[in-house]
């Protein structure tokens, strides 16, 4: 199988994971989204400097949770829009990038581009991926698995 026939089929996990997550798009704030998100004054007023020198939970928690660029994107979606359906949108299509990234590692581990769509595919549509994906604030570990997969993709390339 040659590479462009290798990398088309990276669009069945990705298409995946946005057929499965869909349905979260409509959603509203609810739970930690509504005091990380709608109550935030620091995404509203875009306080860079709070938002990366303060606690994920805000300044009033005593917890040690430092999540500044999960912060950021939130502040950056935000601007977009104040409603909650841009930043499902925003984990949709991350958890698509994190589908196509696992792809890739996949490929690069079994040299078999129908196996490594499949894995790819069944990893993305796991029910273990639904609180990441349909809860806004489930963003960090999508950033977090953006970066882990990342990482792994580029030290198999190297």
């Amino acid at each position: 199988m040659n590479r462009d026939t290798s990398r088309l089929w990276c669009v069945l996990p990705a298409a995946a994971a946005l057929i499965a997550f869909a349905n979260t798009m409509p959603g509203d704030f609810v739970y930690d989204d509504v005091v990380l998100i709608e109550r935030s004054q620091e995404l509203k007023d875009f306080d860079l400097r709070r938002i990366f020198l303060q606690n994920y939970w805000g300044p009033e928690r005593t917890d040690r949770n430092y999540r500044p660029l999960t912060l950021l994107s939130y502040a950056l979606n935000y601007r977009l829009s104040e409603k909650p359906g841009p930043f499902h949108a925003v984990n949709v299509v991350l958890n698509a990038a994190v589908a196509v990234l696992a792809y890739l590692v996949l490929l690069e581990l079994l040299r078999d581009a129908a196996i490594a769509a499949l894995g790819a595919t069944i990893f993305t549509v796991l029910p273990v991926h639904v609180e990441a994906v349909a809860n806004i604030v489930g963003r960090a570990e999508l950033l977090a698995a953006l970066a882990i997969f990342g990482a792994w993709f580029c030290a198999l390339k190297s």
